[in-house]
């Protein structure tokens, strides 16, 4: 197994914790976090399929790639729902969505549903998502800071954007500079995957932990007051 191989399985094991913790803590419930799974799911699944560990041909590999590019945003729209509980913020979210969406389907139908069409998407989705967990960070730090809350989705909301800050490079590097180091992009990618999903299944367990003690704060209340009403 070469070197660029087993970064790319470690980097599959790592995107799979996110999914483990989503099911393991019952976290399904909400469906950001279900749209979460998914997207670390089949960010995965194309690794390993990429790096021949799960065997697929060429022509599966290019069109589950695509389909992973025309989904990366979507998904990350519906993600960012579990940062926004305001709903003006949730609607603009909405709107965001719907005018990807459009424009996914209006690119497609000039350029075809191919892989010169999923470059255009990806360049762009790049730019909204550090737009928006730019956006995010700041005002979860400033949470964090000001009011020592909120500590797992702050750690979550720097996941997403190291790893859109670090895709933005690797664009760059990959198709507009077009460097022929076309391994040394794929182990940086890999390293980026690692450190982002680690950070991610932190801020995870960090709010499964401050959600159970929320939940057994408000159990034992109701139980007080059933208790002094008798």
């Amino acid at each position: 197994m070469n070197p660029v191989t087993l970064i790319g399985v470690i980097s599959a094991c790592a995107l799979l914790l996110p999914v483990t913790i989503i099911l393991t803590c019952r976290l399904y419930g909400n469906k950001s976090l279900i749209c979460l799974l998914v997207y670390y799911f089949i960010t995965a699944f194309y690794n390993l399929m990429v790096e021949g560990i799960i065997p697929a041909a060429n022509s599966t590999i290019d069109l589950v790639g695509i389909v992973n590019n025309y989904l990366d945003i979507p998904l990350m729209l519906v993600i960012f729902l579990f940062f926004s509980n305001n709903k003006g913020k949730q609607k603009v979210i909405y709107w965001s969505m719907g005018i990807f969406v459009s424009f996914e389907l209006v690119l497609s139908l000039v350029l075809g549903f191919n892989f010169t069409t999923a470059i255009y998407i990806t360049g762009t989705g790049i730019v909204l998502m550090m737009v928006y967990s730019m956006y995010l960070f700041s005002q979860y730090v400033k949470l964090t800071i000001e009011k020592n809350k909120a500590w797992g989705r702050t750690l979550m909301v720097t996941s997403i954007l190291f790893a859109y800050c670090c895709y933005a490079m690797i664009y760059f590097i990959y198709y507009i500079q077009k460097t022929s180091a076309v391994a040394d992009v794929f182990i940086i990618y890999y390293i980026v995957s690692i450190i982002s999903s680690i950070l991610m299944s932190i801020g995870l367990l960090w709010v499964y932990n401050r959600s159970k003690q929320i939940k057994e704060v408000q159990l034992t209340r109701k139980e007080l007051a059933l208790f002094f009403n008798h």
